[in-house]
């Protein structure tokens, strides 16, 4: 909620800003904000719940404003007769690049979750309980409690080895991403008008 409240500011901001700076410029900075959230987001994962939520805002406001700007660099290179297709482009690459990005961390992270499972029991079938968080609890509802216990802790230690995981996996692809955009900013500065 709060994140998505700060996406809303971020991207009324970078309106405000826009014209004073350039596009590319104010793409990666926002993306360097995001970055950092997303980074101190990883640092305070066992924090107290506000100190959490002041990263997600941190976060919100980079992408809002990034995903603005993106917007705003599509729409605003298409002539008035090309501008509905630069309308339904924008929007097929958002949602595309949203669910690519969604089923890829999605993927990687049942992987991951599946590879940080240790639990070692002869008397149950672990197949299911590797798949995700929720096998494991359905499996774990099944079984005494004492074993069931050492179950849950199990998928809990592994879930959050998988969410550490795609966390940094994603704060290194937003520092390669800003790291391309900055050389295209310089490479853009050095052109001659």
């Amino acid at each position: 909620m709060m994140m998505a409240l700060a996406s809303l500011v971020g991207a009324i901001l970078i309106g405000v800003i826009l014209t004073k700076f350039g596009t590319l410029k104010l793409q990666w900075v926002t993306l360097l904000l995001a970055f950092i959230g997303i980074s101190a987001f990883y640092w305070v994962l066992d924090a107290h719940l506000a100190i959490q939520i002041v990263t997600l805002i941190i976060i919100g406001l980079g992408l809002g404003g990034a995903m603005t700007l993106a917007s705003n660099a599509i729409m605003s290179n298409a002539d008035d007769k090309h501008s509905g297709m630069a309308a339904s482009i924008e929007e097929v690459s958002f949602e595309f690049g949203g669910s690519l990005g969604i089923a890829i961390l999605g993927g990687l992270f049942s992987v991951f979750y599946s590879l940080f499972f240790n639990f070692n029991s002869n008397s149950i079938d672990l197949s299911k309980a590797k798949g995700s968080l929720d096998e494991t609890l359905i499996q774990a509802e099944q079984l005494p409690l004492s074993i069931s216990n050492k179950l849950i802790e199990a998928g809990k230690a592994a879930y959050d080895d998988a969410f550490s995981l795609i966390i940094i996996i994603s704060i290194l692809s937003l520092a390669f991403t800003i790291i391309l955009l900055i050389w295209m900013d310089l490479k853009h500065k050095r052109l001659p008008e």
